[in-house]
């Protein structure tokens, strides 16, 4: 390695040092999905690639001590699409009565995370963007990982009970 290619590994190094778990960035490209609809009859077939440009950001939700491990062990990172919702949403959201999606504290009005939707990228692509703080302090960080563990560690009732109880959670959200 000469000395020039070092140089440039550490400042890599350092940058990637500064991103953790809530960190975000803006206007960084569409989010990429595969959709069997979008098969083509043609024999153009890209898998059902499928570009979502409305989103307006991504935000990390790997942990930390992922995101800054040595991206020769783990080279890739986590994100979530950021999206724009109604004040109708907001206020779901804030009740726990929309679990798919997270605040982060620094996020312009209206724009949340979208759990339901992740995408891995490369290191080498994260630390290209504009990274911003998501989380002012270690209380929202905690707020920010608990929403997280909310969404993906939810159990699945099945079915048949979560119809016998409808009418009682109907009642108490009313």
């Amino acid at each position: 390695m000469t000395e020039k290619s070092s140089e440039s590994d550490e400042g890599f190094l350092v940058r990637l040092a500064e991103w953790q778990q809530g960190d975000f960035a803006l206007g960084c490209g569409d989010f990429l999905f595969r959709d069997i609809s979008k098969l083509t009859d043609e024999g153009e077939d890209d898998g059902g690639a499928v570009l979502d440009s409305e989103i307006v950001g991504f935000a990390v939700i790997s942990q930390t001590c992922d995101v800054v491990r040595d991206p020769e062990r783990i080279r890739y990172v986590s994100v979530c699409p950021m999206v724009v919702v109604d004040a109708k949403r907001i206020g779901q959201i804030e009740r726990g009565q929309a679990p798919r999606f997270g605040f982060l504290s620094a996020t312009p009005d209206g724009v949340v995370v979208d759990f339901s939707r992740t995408m891995s990228v490369t290191k080498d692509l994260l630390v290209s963007w504009e990274r911003q703080r998501g989380c002012h302090d270690e209380s929202q960080q905690l707020e920010f990982s608990r929403a997280l563990e909310t969404f993906f560690g939810r159990f699945a009732f099945p079915d048949a009970f979560v119809a016998s109880v409808a009418s009682l959670r109907n009642a108490i959200l009313s």
